[in-house]
């Protein structure tokens, strides 16, 4: 080649002079560039399959997979989720295919039939995914992905709440790598059951297999080049430091990690490894010249990340921090990443003062927290105390465990001690945050509450040094503070810098004008004749679609605009979430959509069988906007008719009928093929109400017996359904025999005892019906009784209690921003809020977050403007477990005398109770 190049340059350098060094860069050129290139394309014309490889390969890398992405894909909006990666994963699918179709006894086709899958389930194409993955594990249940693909159904089992096949799926997982995810997994799979025995002892093997464990051993090469031994670092502290630059939250990382470089620089018994995975090298580079970050950095492959550390390499999972002591103990495996008083900066500065060769126990804080939040759930608040003083004795500067001890004390400010401790360290934070404001410490929290400590012990000097930080961050909250307490405000009244923020005062709010209730009523009835006419256009529409594409759409959104040309028929009137279900897992992902499409992608395949069953009665699309109606849902069936109906429909299935005796024929018909098929077992309880309600006690008989012949005796929920029919039938006693089986097997169940609870009571035993929902329900016996009174912080520092909202009518509302329901319910609490504030009602949310960013910019974005308390805890908030709050939206109505009024105060009646209360008020009054 380069001798025919050589000859052809010659002869033309004959004719047409050309200097010598434009000849070298031709040259050059030809010899770097060219021919490589020409060499490349003449080797993937000869080898076709490597070529199309390849092509999959450097697609995936492209951009997140839906496997990076699990639990799942965010399929909302159209800037990010679903929306943002759709087209590149369709056509790295339509490779795939291409591959398997010309290649299919390719030793690759085990990779490309896993990106396949990937693809798929990304897509949501759900039936085919499901259907592709079982014939792959069934031939191939060996392949080194046959665990990640069994990773993909249990996440969509736990999606649709089937967390028996998930658990049974996540049993079947042997890769040691995936077995701290695997534990995770079954936690949140128990924690979803309310089995909270199951789930604490999975949380304890996570722990035991991770923490207090020598680190593995690994050897990797620095992005600088530098070779990277951890076992070289033996006798330090490194923290490593797991993210990706896919990942949302890692650019606010980086403040902490610079002020821990920037304290321990001088010690060279600290390490910080910095390990990026999930994210190209290119893609790295350019993320740490925009945010410089300090330590070591390595690029790592999520396979090259060691099982052992416990951190679970998927984008929804990072960034994620690991510990490790002088010896190469793990001590701590976290993704809270914040200075100041969360512990990352205090454990490290621990374990550099910690003696590798001491022989006294290591405290793994970790696993302290965790039998704190055990004892305190039981009421044990001694040693609940005692767990956090061995953490602060370790930590002893760290605000927050002291604040912790503080609150659960009886008397706290008889720890003069301690608290002058945590006065110290306010002063520090405060200079820290003033210096340092990209930290985003946000001491506020403790600020108010620390000041209030300190004024009643009387010390005036620190009470107003406390106070002058206080206003530093919000002066209206300090004054409003001060004035509220007695004590603070007669430390401070004598001052004249407090005299002269009093005299400005806090800024009032203008009230806002009543609502008409006539006109309201009015409104609400127009809403729901023209929502039935927008469901009946959005059956011509299907109808249309379905002549076209003999199919039914995979989402409404696709009806618009050419079968549906205006798209406000797709919002109802009454919906008051921005066009979205109250459901959000059927939220459209393409455009605004009030209604709740029940044959979308992940819906399809259970729905169809439910359609099976019943019949084309069933719901095609659901409203569930219209509260304070004598029905939950508006439904519009696949045979195009509008009707109402309970929420669960398949508890009351006659209402898609004329008649029971109708609904009972139909049922018949749908079952006769599948009465021996577990799935189908959730039917048999329905039978047997139609047969009662029409009088053929005979026929519900026969499919008891039927049910008892076929249903599984090792099937806790076969048990539920069998009891469920007995107590139908009014044969109390032999459900009661299953139960008390059930609870032996289960003591701590709590929808067991809730179960015995029920029947105990219609067997006429009141002592134990109320022994049994005592234990599965604490705080049932609290409704109309006065509420016990709690003393926290709300969001702003304030001190906050029930007893400052004594004649009010108070909605007491545990939630939180990562939950779902909350979230679609908002828009209505808010409406019910702004309606009825003027006239005697209120609301404490209580939030079970743990992000107080995320908590204050939805609260900010939303407008939501009554007070808020938050711990940090999330589900392990105080005053969830003062209250036994196990699920949220947990809305607690309570009266003026706090009198609790309902523990279920949800948006579908909240406004008619609110209403009731105010009315009582005004009449008593």
């Amino acid at each position: 080649m380069m001798q025919v190049i050589t000859t052809v340059l010659s002869k033309n350098l004959n004719r047409h002079p050309v200097p010598k060094v434009t000849v070298g860069i031709g040259l050059f050129v030809l010899t770097c560039f060219v021919i490589p290139m020409g060499a490349r394309h003449l080797a993937q014309a000869a080898n076709p399959e490597e070529t199309l490889y390849q092509q999959i390969q450097e697609a995936s890398k492209s951009q997140p997979t839906p496997e990076e992405l699990l639990p799942k894909p965010d399929v909302r909006g159209q800037d990010s989720g679903l929306e943002k990666y759709r087209h590149d994963w369709e056509g790295n699918l339509e490779r795939c295919e291409e591959f398997l179709n010309t290649h299919p006894n390719s030793e690759r086709s085990d990779a490309v039939w896993f990106e396949k899958l990937n693809y798929l389930f990304g897509l949501q194409r759900y039936t085919e995914f499901d259907i592709s993955v079982e014939a792959f594990l069934s031939t191939k249940s060996t392949s080194k992905y046959a665990d990640r693909l069994r990773r993909f159904r249990v996440y969509r089992f736990m999606d649709t709440r089937k967390f028996e096949q998930a658990l049974a799926e996540l049993d079947e997982i042997v890769d040691p790598a995936m077995l701290p995810e695997v534990y995770q997994r079954k936690v949140d799979s128990y924690n979803k059951m309310r089995n909270q025995r199951k789930a604490n002892e999975f949380n304890r093997l996570w722990a035991e297999l991770i923490l207090g464990k020598p680190a593995p051993k690994f050897s990797h090469t620095s992005v600088d080049g530098t070779p990277v031994l951890l076992q070289d670092f033996r006798g330090k502290v490194v923290l490593l430091y797991y993210w990706s630059t896919r990942e949302n939250t890692t650019e606010w990382m980086v403040p902490t990690l610079e002020r821990l470089h920037e304290m321990h620089r001088d010690n060279p018994d600290f390490v910080l490894i910095n390990v990026c995975t999930r994210s190209s090298k290119a893609e790295m580079t350019q993320f740490i010249e925009k945010y410089p970050m300090p330590g070591i950095h390595l690029h790592l492959e999520p396979e090259a990340v060691p099982a052992r550390f416990g951190v679970v390499t998927l984008l929804n999972y990072l960034p994620r921090y690991v510990i490790l002591d002088k010896r190469g103990i793990i001590r701590e495996n976290e993704n809270t990443f914040r200075m100041g008083d969360f512990k990352i900066e205090h454990l490290v500065t621990a374990l550099l003062e910690e003696h590798p060769n001491t022989d006294s126990e290591r405290l793994i804080p970790q696993i302290n927290q965790l039998l704190a939040n055990a004892y305190l759930w039981r009421g044990q608040t001694k040693k609940s105390i005692a767990e956090y003083e061995k953490m602060l004795a370790f930590m002893p500067k760290n605000l927050d465990i002291m604040m912790n001890i503080f609150n659960l004390e009886m008397f706290p400010s008889a720890r003069i001690e301690l608290m002058d401790r945590a006065y110290d360290r306010m002063l520090e934070l405060h200079q820290l945050d003033q210096t340092s404001p990209k930290l985003d410490l946000n001491i506020s929290y403790h600020i108010h509450e620390l000041t209030q400590f300190f004024a009643e012990q009387g010390a005036s000097g620190k009470t107003w040094q406390l106070f002058q930080i206080a206003v530093a961050h919000d002066s209206t909250q300090a004054i409003d503070i001060a004035q509220e307490n007695e004590k603070l405000f007669a430390l401070l009244q004598d001052r004249p810098e407090f005299q002269k923020l009093l005299a400005e005062g806090p800024p009032q709010k203008p009230n806002a004008t009543p609502s008409d209730d006539t006109a309201r009523a009015e409104q609400i009835d127009e809403n729901l004749v023209i929502c039935k006419q927008h469901l009946t256009e959005i059956g011509k529409a299907i109808q249309a679609y379905q002549k076209e594409h003999d199919d039914f759409p995979e989402w409404l959104s696709e009806l618009h605009p050419k079968y549906l040309p205006d798209a406000s028929i797709l919002l109802c009137p009454a919906d008051e979430l921005g066009g979205t279900p109250v459901f959000t897992s059927n939220a459209d992902p393409k455009m605004p959509v009030s209604y709740g499409y029940q044959f979308h992608p992940r819906y399809r395949e259970g729905t169809q069988e439910n359609r099976a069953i019943y019949g084309d009665v069933i719901p095609l699309a659901r409203c569930r906007h219209h509260v304070n109606q004598p029905f939950d849902c508006l439904n519009l069936g696949f045979s195009f008719r509008v009707y109402t109906s309970s929420g669960v429909w398949e508890n009351t299935p006659w209402e898609m009928y004329e008649n029971a005796e109708e609904a009972v024929a139909a049922l018949e018909t749908g079952l006769h093929q599948k009465q021996a098929n577990v799935g189908y077992f959730r039917l048999y309880p329905s039978f047997v109400r139609h047969y009662v309600k029409i009088g053929q006690e005979k026929d519900a008989e026969l499919f008891l017996n039927r049910f008892k012949s076929t249903m599984p005796s090792d099937n806790p929920q076969a048990h539920f359904i069998l009891a469920d029919m007995l107590e139908t039938m009014q044969r109390n006693q032999e459900a009661l025999a299953v139960f008390k089986k059930l609870e032996k097997q289960n003591p701590d169940d709590r929808d067991v005892l809730q179960k015995l609870s029920q029947i105990y009571g219609k067997l006429g035993n009141t002592e134990l019906a109320a022994e049994y929902r005592k234990k599965f329900d604490p705080t049932s016996e609290l409704v109309g009784k006065i509420m016990p009174d709690f003393s926290a912080t709300d969001l702003n520092g304030k001190p906050i209690s029930l007893r400052q909202y004594r004649g009010k009518v108070v909605l007491l509302d545990f939630w939180a921003v990562w939950s779902r329901p909350s979230i679609a319910e908002m828009p209505i609490v808010k409406k019910v809020y702004d309606t009825y504030k003027d006239q005697g009602f209120d609301i404490i949310g209580v939030s079970l977050d743990t992000n107080e960013k995320l908590l204050r910019n939805y609260l900010k974005e939303n407008d939501i403007q009554w007070r808020q308390i938050f711990s940090g805890q999330g589900p392990d908030s105080p005053l969830a477990k003062q209250y036994d709050i196990h699920t949220i939206p947990a809305p607690w109505l309570i009266d003026k005398d706090s009198t609790l009024i309902s523990r279920e105060a949800r948006v579908w009646s909240l406004e008619r109770m609110v209403i009731e209360a105010l009315k009582d008020k005004t009449e008593n009054e």
